[in-house]
């Protein structure tokens, strides 16, 4: 834990003095939002300061609180990336994913304090003002990760080829969930309320997976979509983390570049699973994936993809406990 600490605290400062600094600056004060939401609505729950407020929904807290601690995670993965790679300006790059978001989680922020959801709300003037500002927002954001996973992919340099084949992958299952959001908010403007219907927003909504008052952009059948947006979303992080404890470990480049894919893979078969129960309008929510209430072929790939990733995360943490490592930490001392 210590060398962890250090390795990113080295990274963080290379990083603040990095043409990709502007997401870390946004990433900070998208951490301390998260933190003062939280602390607000522990204080709002015992009547203290604020109002008494709820967690869930499309208005509660627990909303401006997740968007601040994903998008913060996104760009550290983000920066790694337009560090690597040499296809995309790495400023221009930065500054237009990292102030773009400030202005979406913005707007998910204001929008929860006034108890307003921030999500298809075009019910005002301002309403409307403000979900265009999000929805420009969020698509700069998704551009800029899309091109990054294109740059890596092409031409990726300036690191190592473990570090190379977790950009690659973890970025290429980025864009996967960017797709998705893309798809969700095109799949959401269909289901809108047309001035010459008679169906309401509020009739939009039903109990399903679960999940009470979902709104019908965030559920196909029985499925959840947002749980397909988020299972590959955060995939680089944890292959970034593989890569730099494998070469910690003292591994090969080659054993820490199979390690690395293995995980990959099973990120990706994790990926399938949902899309697979997504296309079968079939169940879909956390619970479910963890109680395997899919499909047999989707429960299948789950138990596979859990297990690539635990192995591959296994092997690298038992590695100090090989014969190599060991004839290497006594050469070491008798050095």
């Amino acid at each position: 834990l210590d060398e962890l600490w250090s390795a990113a605290a080295a990274a963080v400062h290379s990083w603040r003095h990095s043409p990709e600094w502007p997401l870390l600056a946004v990433s900070k004060l998208l951490l301390a939002s998260s933190a003062l939401h939280w602390l607000g609505f522990r204080l709002a729950r015992f009547g203290l300061i604020f109002a008494p407020t709820e967690w869930e929904g499309r208005t509660g807290w627990r909303k401006p609180m997740l968007f601040g601690v994903s998008n913060a995670m996104v760009f550290g993965a983000l920066a790694k990336g337009l560090a690597a790679q040499s296809v995309m300006p790495r400023a221009t790059s930065a500054h237009a994913a990292a102030w773009s978001t400030a202005v979406e989680v913005a707007v998910i922020t204001v929008q929860s304090w006034r108890g307003q959801p921030s999500h298809f709300n075009t019910s005002t003037r301002v309403d409307a003002a403000l979900y265009a500002a999000k929805l420009t927002g969020v698509t700069i954001l998704g551009v800029v990760c899309l091109a990054t996973a294109a740059g890596c992919v092409l031409r990726c340099q300036h690191t190592s080829a473990p570090d190379r084949a977790a950009l690659r992958c973890g970025l290429l299952l980025l864009s996967c969930a960017v797709l998705v959001g893309f798809g969700q908010v095109a799949y959401g403007h269909s289901l809108l309320p047309r001035a010459d219907s008679e169906i309401t927003e509020q009739e939009c909504r039903r109990v399903t997976v679960d999940v009470a008052g979902a709104p019908c952009y965030e559920v196909y059948g029985e499925a959840l979509l947002k749980i397909l947006h988020f299972v590959p979303l955060h995939s680089t992080e944890p292959l970034l983390l593989l890569s730099w404890a494998s070469v910690r470990a003292g591994r090969s480049e080659r054993q820490s570049l199979r390690s690395v894919h293995h995980a990959a893979a099973g990120l990706a078969l994790l990926t399938l699973a949902s899309t697979w129960q997504v296309a079968r309008a079939g169940k879909l929510s956390l619970p479910g994936l963890a109680r395997l209430d899919l499909e047999p072929p989707a429960a299948l790939m789950v138990v596979a993809g859990t297990l690539a990733v635990l192995l591959a995360f296994g092997e690298v943490a038992l590695a100090p406990l090989g014969p190599g490592m060991a004839l290497a930490t006594t050469s070491r001392k008798k050095g």
